[in-house]
């Protein structure tokens, strides 16, 4: 059984709120129930199923929304020398207070694979500490008829739980850790970095080789290719597929990280230490979930609404908005930014330019602009679905028959959209689905009833994915929980 989820954008507390440790222990609740859904075979056998993995699919630490980059005074970034003492400092002293700050979230991975007593006769010292995932057996003489016949079991597993005439018998879980585009920095070589990704293995109980770099692609990781192959599942992050937050190399930094550091992080810092006294903690506290919005096109719309829902002086409302035109203007002359400025008619920084700038429009006529923008940019890479990515993965061709699921992250939307059937030797129909992983945070999506209102719709989400392979599940071949929570 293969568990897959990714986004979960665990930081170190000096940016938008991230999700709580509660969400994660009903995550290890449900996948205890469903491990033992998944044992239940084809022909009406029980079976209990001897592993889990866990792949997290990029953007779990997120080392990009800190403010220890604004903070240090050699201005190191991202894009300085990443082989560097100083840069290494920096990226180590973000990955350590991010562990520590989401210490009881993370201790709900490493608890999976706790030791555990081999049995308990009920359910009220089952939950006396956090333990392993375990699965039933009942109490029989011969097993071998036992597994034959399910009708020893209970129907659900709530009733198994209470059931005294059980044995319990340990699964083993396999976390397993990629890099997304806000975690990138685990991909790096050298010692130090082996430190730093020595510390996450210890934290989160990863099964992530010691001395290696973390895998962005499937292929880096041999015993990671495996396991997917085994559960006909291609994934990858999905930053390839976003020209902002992807150059080629994920050994670099790109445009979003820019966005995000001088932008996203910095605003709201800025904003509070000039105007503070005189804002409302509600835009305050708004301006901590730029980065939340999706598409990033639509964060001046989220200001600009926020502006006029929270803040009644209008003198103070200009003000904010000509710090937004200013810091806009100090990014676009960043070296950094004009070193990926080219003389194509309109490249990644003239789409980033003219989106960021036209904010210097009133706020009126912006959201208006913004949005016929986006649709006349080519590429959007903000865009809510990569399927369109998927259908051209060669692995996902009917003649291929070793993947019948491609899985990415990055865009925060849970998706799954049927991309061809095809015919197997034996006559059955093959599904071949493209599925996004969503996210474990909040997500605020402007309205569509009517966008020039300027009004965000905001909701914590909570999506995993789950594979089986061969009779597991009785030869289903996956299942999706996608839950949302409203703010």
């Amino acid at each position: 059984m293969l568990v897959i989820i990714s986004d979960l954008h665990f930081t170190d507390g000096s940016s938008g709120e991230t999700i709580g440790a509660g969400a994660f222990k009903i995550f290890k609740d449900r996948i205890n129930e469903i491990a033992y859904r998944a044992s239940k075979q084809k022909g009406n056998n029980y079976q209990p199923i001897e592993r889990i993995d866990i792949l997290l699919l990029g953007d779990i630490l997120d080392l990009i929304r800190s403010d220890v980059w604004l903070k240090n005074p050699r201005g190191i970034r991202p894009w300085s020398d990443l082989q560097d003492d100083a840069t290494i400092d920096i990226i180590e002293e973000i990955t350590q207070k991010t562990l520590q700050y989401n210490k009881e979230a993370l201790h709900v991975f490493k608890a999976l694979q706790e030791t555990a007593p081999q049995t308990r006769a009920s359910l009220r010292s089952f939950e006396k500490k956090e333990q392993k995932i375990q699965l039933p057996i009942p109490m029989v003489d011969n097993l071998r008829s036992m597994r034959s016949s399910a009708s020893m079991m209970p129907a659900s597993f709530q009733e198994v739980q209470q059931s005294e005439q059980m044995h319990w018998q340990d699964v083993e879980v396999k976390i397993h850790y990629m890099v997304g585009n806000h975690d990138w920095f685990f991909h790096l070589k050298g010692e130090r970095y082996n430190q730093i990704r020595q510390s996450i293995i210890d934290a989160m109980g990863l099964s992530n080789k010691t001395g290696e770099p973390f895998p962005h692609e499937p292929d880096e990781s041999a015993e990671l290719l495996k396991i997917l192959r085994e559960h006909k599942v291609l994934a990858r992050h999905g930053d390839i597929y976003d020209n902002f937050n992807f150059e080629g190399n994920r050994d670099k930094a790109s445009l979003g990280d820019a966005v995000v550091i001088e932008l996203v992080n910095r605003f709201p810092d800025l904003v509070f230490r000039q105007y503070g006294d005189e804002l409302p903690p509600e835009f305050i506290e708004g301006l901590k979930e730029l980065d939340n919005v999706r598409p990033i096109f639509h964060i001046p719309i989220w200001i600009s609404g926020l502006l006029e829902r929270t803040v009644k002086d209008k003198v103070v409302r200009k003000e904010v908005q000509k710090l937004w035109n200013k810091m806009v203007d100090e990014f676009m002359c960043l070296d950094f930014i004009k070193e990926r400025d080219t003389w194509s008619p309109i490249d990644r920084v003239d789409q980033l330019q003219i989106a960021l700038k036209i904010s210097q429009l009133p706020f009126k006529t912006l959201n208006t602009l913004v949005l016929k923008l986006q649709k006349l940019l080519p590429d959007d890479p903000s865009s809510a679905s990569f399927s369109k990515h998927a259908a051209k993965e060669k692995e996902l061709e009917c003649e291929d028959s070793i993947y019948n699921y491609v899985v990415y992250g990055h865009t925060h939307h849970f998706e799954m959209t049927p991309l061809r059937v095809c015919d197997a030797a034996n006559g059955d129909k093959i599904n071949k689905l493209y599925l996004n992983s969503g996210t474990f945070r909040a997500v605020h999506d402007l309205v569509t009833l009517d966008e020039r209102e300027r009004q965000f719709f905001s909701h914590k989400v909570m999506t995993y994915l789950i594979f089986y392979k061969d009779d597991e599940r009785k030869g289903r071949g996956f299942e999706v929980w996608n839950g949302a929570l409203g703010m």
